[in-house]
């Protein structure tokens, strides 16, 4: 299946991370083309904002949303929405940019708009009471329901990301996560590599000041604020990771350790 409809597919079902090729990705409820234009933003489960302004490209990505907001029995509402600003501006920054909303219905749609003003008097739309608003910072959240979309719109179940590692053990590591996709990546770039990536994991060697610089850098980073850091140290509790692998042995040991921060299929 072509990767950009697999992802997609992905990101209507629940999905809050995920990457296809022309910088297409999701981080969190945004939707992303180009790898900076956000396309679209889920405000509920059953209501979305599509942007209304051309994309910056010639894509098809577009169309594939519409249509797979449609078979999800949603449809465009009409008419001005004046919380739709507050929304975009309060969550991703835009001001004089046209949305269009797509909701079951209209009440629905205000609905969802008024929980993301305001959560606190607004009912149910399919989100729990600690579901990202624009007054409070997103916890981290199970990534388990991202893994299982994904792997129903048949995108590849988990990304790794070896930052630092040695290409032998980058090799290794295949084989202890082999439903993942593991890919290497440079301390220098590693940064900037996650937030195209979007991972799942990221392992880092924090034998060097280099790599527990990297940690301190990439928590700092909106994408890296809620994946699952394992260190690969000499020493415990390294800053910034959730777990420290031992540096002495090899990736066959840390088996376990992996696979508790991996979300479950």
């Amino acid at each position: 299946m072509d990767d950009v409809p697999s992802l997609i597919e992905s990101y209507l079902a629940g999905a809050r991370q995920g990457v296809a090729p022309g910088g297409l990705y999701v981080e969190g409820d945004v939707l992303y083309l180009d790898g900076w234009w956000q396309a679209a933003f889920r405000l509920a489960t059953d209501a979305y904002l599509v942007q209304a302004e051309p994309p910056p490209s010639s894509t098809h990505a577009i169309e594939l949303l519409q249509a797979g907001l449609a078979r999800r029995g949603l449809q465009t509402i009409p008419g001005e929405h004046p919380l739709v600003h507050a929304v975009t501006y309060a969550e991703l920054s835009l001001t004089g940019v046209e949305w269009t909303l797509w909701a079951s219905d209209a009440e629905r749609g205000q609905t969802a708009l008024t929980h993301r003003t305001a959560p606190e008097t607004a009912p149910d739309v399919g989100w729990s009471a600690s579901a990202p608003s624009v007054w409070d910072h997103p916890a981290a959240g199970d990534v388990s329901a991202d893994f299982a979309a994904s792997l129903q719109a048949g995108m590849p179940p988990s990304v790794v990301l070896a930052v630092g590692l040695d290409p032998e053990r980058v090799a290794e590591l295949e084989a202890v996560v082999p439903d993942c996709r593991v890919q290497a990546a440079d301390l220098g770039g590693a940064v900037a590599a996650c937030g195209v990536t979007v991972p799942h994991l990221v392992i880092a060697d924090a034998a060097t000041e280099d790599g527990r610089r990297f940690l301190l850098e990439f928590r700092a980073e909106a994408c890296g604020r809620h994946v699952p850091v394992a260190a690969v140290a000499d020493d415990a509790g390294v800053t910034g990771a959730d777990v420290t692998l031992d540096a002495a042995v090899s990736p066959a040991a840390w088996g376990d350790q992996l696979r508790a921060l991996l979300p479950e299929a």
